[in-house]
Order: C-alpha cells, then structure tokens, then sequence
C-alpha cells in the first residue's frame, strides 16, 4: 500500500528536474528566437543551461550514488564556465567590448587593498 521512502523521493525528484528542464529548455529557445544581443544573449543561455544541468545532476546523484563524484565533476566544470560568463555578461553590461576590457586592465592597476579583520590572518598578501 505504502511504497519506499526512496520511490517516492525519486519520483519527486525526477518530476522536478523534468519541469525545471522544460522550463529552461523553453527559456534557452524564447532567447534563441528572439536573439537582439549577440553580445549579451549568448551569455544568458550559458547561464541559463546552469539549470537543467543541476537538475539532471541531482536526480542522477539521487538514483545512482555510484556515478555522484563523477557527474558532480562534469557539473563543478561547467560552473566555473558559467562564472566566466557571468563576468563577461558584467563586463558587457558595462559597456565593455569583448575584445578589450579596460575596466579589468583598470582594476589591476590598483594596488592591493588591506583585508578586513579575520581575514587578514588567514589570507596570505600577495606580494
């Protein structure tokens, strides 16, 4: 009559991701039809694949714990790649070319600044 605890989270859990998907897949395909930015558009849907891509790779984690290292590494990959574009979506928003940024060569032009307290322990200067 009752079924498994697991059942049923992973019936939760795969009804779930299945909706976040279909809501960004529709989301990725709104964009791509209606493509106004080639600078900026491009940078939103590497974003917004953030989201199948962690919901795929949590009922995955759920319903095979053997392969969670694995898929979680193909997932940590692909967020540092959405941090880059985040940046560069910042930097575009700026008004920022892709091929030049003045703001970053701005920015390490700046001397080092003094850290806060605890953090000034345990972060080393660099030099």
């Amino acid at each position: 009559m009752w079924l498994p605890a697991r059942e049923v989270v992973l019936a939760v859990a795969g009804c779930l991701a299945a909706a976040a998907s279909a809501i960004s897949f529709w989301l990725i395909m709104r964009h791509q039809q209606n493509m106004s930015s080639l600078n900026l558009q491009p940078k939103i849907v590497g974003i917004i694949w953030m989201i199948p891509i962690y919901s795929i790779d949590s009922f995955l984690s759920l319903w095979m714990p053997g392969i969670a290292d694995y898929v979680n590494m193909l997932r940590d990959c692909y967020e540092a790649y959405v941090l880059y574009l985040f940046l560069s979506l910042m930097l575009s928003y700026l008004g920022c070319e892709e091929d030049e940024y003045p703001l970053v060569a701005y920015l390490e032009k700046q001397p080092p600044q003094q850290k806060p307290f605890p953090f000034n322990w345990c972060c080393p200067q660099p030099l």
